[in-house]
């Protein structure tokens, strides 16, 4: 960019003159005058000044674009009334507003990176809790099952209290001196042995007591609930943001049978393009066309051929010459007479005309010399034989 005076970069910027300088000697550019010249280093230092002042960084660039549009069509809407001077419709015009951002990119793919890596910690974190879960309840488990295997310790019944005085006195003897005499003690009676408790009244047999119904338990361990089998959760993968539609890299070249007639639509719809690319060609080509107007088979050929296509020109009686190769019986050929009819008025010599040819005289045996009926004579000649037909004159 050229450089200018600080009055014109003034007015290209649309900032008053005394403003302008204030922002020059706060960005550190003291001393500009009016007419003198800016330089491109120096608006690069006074937008970078901007910049930092508003709180933007040197170097950022714009994180969302809008775009807005702005349309203006007219539309005519009828007016009612059915005077002569009064117009039957008026114009309308309309005004269509459009309104587009567009983010930047790594933004975007940043957001979602962070998205993922989330889904990821949080099922990383269920299937550790998942898998602590079932390690503590295997411990429990294994724990009752230890529980229910080893055998309670057989409680011994209580010493009486005869034997206990003996096993006393046992002891108290032993500490005496060597060679003293050992006295008996007397043996006390045993204490009488308790009461047995009543027994209840055996029910009767094949029925529960009353207000209690039969349990069946199975064989230890049976009756254990089982442990539910749990799965892990099912984590949907991201799906990924790139359509599944993949531009061919080179023309597809289609075989378009043309008829001996066709429509501009029809042959446009074979070879899949619109009815007006085909138009155009045709115009490029000097021929003026319309899309329900129908071409011959030349020059639709000629169209398909400009298209990048390959045509293949079709016959209205093809299937029928098909049907007749396919049923059409083998074997010798063999030739035949050509056959020749000789017409014309009463009496103009037609039997006198054969008879020449074939050097007779059937005329002259005919009644009143006139042929009756349809006669029909073979005549061999150096080219082969010919068969002759006479036919009368009258009706």
């Amino acid at each position: 960019m050229p450089e200018v005076t600080i009055n014109q970069f003034a007015s290209d910027v649309g900032v008053p003159l005394e403003r302008l300088q204030e922002q020059l000697l706060e960005a550190g550019l003291a001393g500009k005058q009016a007419d003198d010249m800016i330089t491109d280093t120096e608006k690069s230092e006074l937008l970078a000044f901007l910049r930092k002042r508003h709180g933007k960084d040197e170097n950022a660039e714009p994180r969302k674009i809008t775009m807005r549009r702005k349309t203006v069509s007219e539309l005519k809407v009828p007016v009612a009334g059915q005077g002569r001077r009064q117009p039957r419709s008026k114009t309308v015009s309309i005004e269509f507003r459009k309104r587009r951002t567009y983010a930047k990119r790594g933004e975007i793919e940043d957001k979602l990176r962070q998205e993922e890596a989330a889904a990821r910690a949080a099922a990383e974190a269920a299937e550790l809790k998942r898998q602590a879960e079932e390690a503590a309840r295997a411990a429990s488990a294994a724990a009752k099952e230890a529980a229910e295997k080893t055998p309670e310790p057989a409680t011994a019944p209580p010493a009486s209290t005869a034997e206990t005085g003996q096993a006393e006195a046992g002891k108290a003897e032993a500490g005496k001196a060597p060679g003293a005499a050992l006295e008996t003690p007397p043996k006390a009676e045993p204490d009488p042995a308790p009461a047995p408790a009543p027994a209840r009244p055996a029910a009767k047999a094949g029925k529960a007591p009353r207000g209690r119904k039969e349990l069946h338990v199975a064989s230890k361990g049976a009756g254990r609930r089982r442990r539910k089998t749990r799965y892990p959760p099912f984590i949907q993968a991201p799906a990924s943001n790139q359509h599944g539609f993949e531009k061919p890299t080179a023309p597809v070249v289609k075989e378009i049978g043309i008829p001996e007639s066709i429509t501009v639509s029809d042959l446009a719809q074979r070879m899949s393009v619109k009815g007006s690319e085909v138009i155009k060609l045709m115009m490029g080509l000097g021929a003026m066309a319309t899309i329900n107007q129908t071409i011959d088979q030349d020059t639709a050929a000629v169209v398909v051929e400009e298209m990048g296509h390959i045509p293949k020109l079709l016959k209205e009686n093809a299937l029928e010459e098909e049907i007749i190769q396919a049923t059409a019986e083998g074997g010798e050929q063999v030739a035949r007479a050509p056959v020749v009819t000789i017409m014309g008025h009463v009496d103009h010599g037609k039997t006198s005309l054969l008879d020449t040819i074939r050097r007779a005289k059937v005329a002259a045996g005919e009644a009143g010399g006139i042929t009756q009926h349809i006669g029909a004579y073979k005549v061999k000649t150096a080219n082969g034989e010919i068969t002759f037909l006479d036919t009368p004159g009258h009706e």
